[in-house]
């Protein structure tokens, strides 16, 4: 029979694992141009746009298959 701490740890797991299944890919850090579409003129960031980095990490997560 298992006691609160049992049910604490086994939540705490369960956490985790859906956490871990649910993180965003952090992917490259900035290259000098957009790590989407190429775009040269981005100030030192990964991608020149929001559009831009919601498809590459669209992209990224279909690749990884989650």
């Amino acid at each position: 029979m298992s006691d609160e701490f049992d049910d604490a740890l086994a939540l705490q797991e369960h956490s985790l694992k859906v956490d871990l299944t649910n993180r965003k890919p952090e992917g490259p850090g900035p290259r000098g141009y957009c790590l989407e579409c190429g775009d040269e003129d981005v100030g030192g960031r990964r991608w020149c746009s929001a559009k831009c980095a919601r498809d590459w990490e669209r992209r990224e997560v279909q690749r990884l298959g989650r």
